[in-house]
């Protein structure tokens, strides 16, 4: 897995990795007590700058012990028809969507409220959304929050695209990385 990462005491940095296709953008918040999600949402900290921001490839992210990740960009869909977006990680996660792009207008979509493995998606019942009906060439925004408590964590998004039974990890060549402007730093973290 390529990473290439900075340091966050500007909010501007984050700028460098606007954009890049097959990557998503990961924000890192370090020693984070707790094991559930609202230890890391309901953190001060997770409404400033994050400890570090890494370009990441694909749609899966492995990040340190005691941490919590927000990682998000954009899908740019390939075909017409109904998808069903999935969620697996360790120790607590969340997929949200917004099929219009806006970040404002996102949505829970599937979770995890204990640890499924990094890839499986099959382990709750929560971790796979109702179908959502796209039109090929669509850019929709996605977000992936997720928190460990101990270990090795991460996070993985998967999909049933048109056409297939089967959840397979969203591929890299449908991902656009996260663009930051002026109202990323707002009350969502």
């Amino acid at each position: 897995m390529k990473l290439h990462t900075i340091a966050c005491g500007i909010i501007a940095a984050p700028a460098l990795f606007a954009g890049e296709s097959g990557r998503l953008t990961q924000e890192l918040w370090t020693n984070l007590p707790g094991f559930n999600l609202s230890d890391l949402t309901t953190s001060s900290r997770f409404y400033e700058a994050a400890d570090s921001v890494t370009s990441v490839d694909g749609a899966l992210s492995m990040t340190a012990s005691k941490s919590g990740a927000r990682l998000r960009g954009y899908i740019t869909i390939p075909a017409d028809g109904d998808y069903q977006f999935a969620v697996a990680g360790d120790d607590a996660g969340e997929l949200k969507i917004a099929i219009d792009g806006n970040k404002f207008h996102a949505e829970a979509v599937s979770s995890f409220d204990s640890v499924t493995g990094v890839q499986n998606f099959t382990m709750k019942v929560s971790q796979l959304s109702s179908p959502i009906s796209l039109i090929a060439g669509k850019r929709i925004f996605v977000e992936m929050l997720v928190k460990g408590g101990g270990g090795t964590e991460g996070i993985a998004m998967g999909w049933i695209s048109p056409g297939s039974t089967e959840i397979v990890q969203v591929p890299a060549e449908v991902l656009e990385s996260y663009v930051f402007t002026e109202d990323s730093n707002d009350a969502d973290g």
